[in-house]
């Protein structure tokens, strides 16, 4: 009838069996500490119990909200760094011409080559002002 037939199923693997029974070992063992703990609690003094407890948690508390307040101040710290660093090149006009040059960003490099005497002499004395300033 039904038992006779063999199953379609695949045979169970023996990691399979070995990982069900860790895990029931380990949930046998964690049932067992927690009724040592709460054994533990109703034999001794509840009061004193809760009272560590919540001294404990509340210098956890205390101590990890001064540790958010660093790094929280770090993270702000390294965000304006970057800031720093990447806002030259975006703000607007950055290549837009110098006024006082009139050559553009780039003050020591001339946009083309002087065409005649007079433009060279005009390209050295600039560029001698830049220099000096």
């Amino acid at each position: 009838m039904f038992f006779d037939r063999e199953s379609s199923v695949s045979r169970v693997k023996p990691w399979r069996r070995w990982r069900e029974a860790m895990f029931a070992t380990c949930t046998v063992w964690l049932v067992l500490q927690n009724v040592a703990l709460l054994a533990v609690l109703a034999w001794g003094h509840p009061a004193t119990a809760l009272a560590a407890g919540t001294a404990i948690a509340t210098t956890a508390l205390a101590l990890s909200a001064r540790l958010a307040l660093i790094v929280l101040a770090v993270a702000l710290g390294f965000a304006f760094a970057a800031w720093l660093v990447h806002a030259p090149a975006e703000t607007p006009g950055h290549d837009a011409p110098r006024e006082s040059m009139g050559r553009g960003p780039r003050a020591d490099l001339a946009p083309h080559a002087p065409r005649t005497s007079r433009e060279a002499e005009t390209f050295a004395e600039e560029r001698e002002v830049s220099d000096v300033h």
